[in-house]
């Protein structure tokens, strides 16, 4: 589902040629590591949605896009997940009381330890 490096490079480059970049690029190896910054914050989203983001972007922004400015025109438009069935609430569940057992058991084990070093 991840957003790929070359639309990455490719939706840069756009913004690029309409808005002036912020802040400096210093070569290949800066540009290169600015796809990257924004491919991670994009990670969730596939190359549709977000190429479906940044052509409304195009028509709000006045410079250049921060990954910020596309991950909130992304939460406007991209759904949330939607729990299918009653089956899939209970495994969530079961999931959240697993994890809360195990925080307390190891809270009663650290309260354990702490009183056992107390005694000697």
């Amino acid at each position: 589902m991840a957003i790929t490096t070359p639309l990455m490079d490719e939706i840069l480059q756009h913004f690029a040629r309409v808005f002036p970049m912020p802040g400096r690029i210093d070569g290949r190896e800066d540009y290169l590591a600015l796809v990257k910054t924004w491919s991670d914050q994009l990670d969730p989203y596939t190359d549709e949605q977000v190429k479906e983001a940044c052509r409304r972007l195009m028509g709000k922004l006045k410079r250049f896009p921060y990954p910020a400015d596309l991950c909130e025109e992304l939460a406007i438009s991209t759904p949330a997940p939607v729990v299918d069935s009653t089956s899939d609430v209970v495994a969530i569940l079961a999931l959240m009381r697993t994890e809360l057992q195990e925080q307390t058991q190891l809270l009663a084990t650290s309260a354990f330890l702490s009183t056992s070093r107390c005694d000697q």
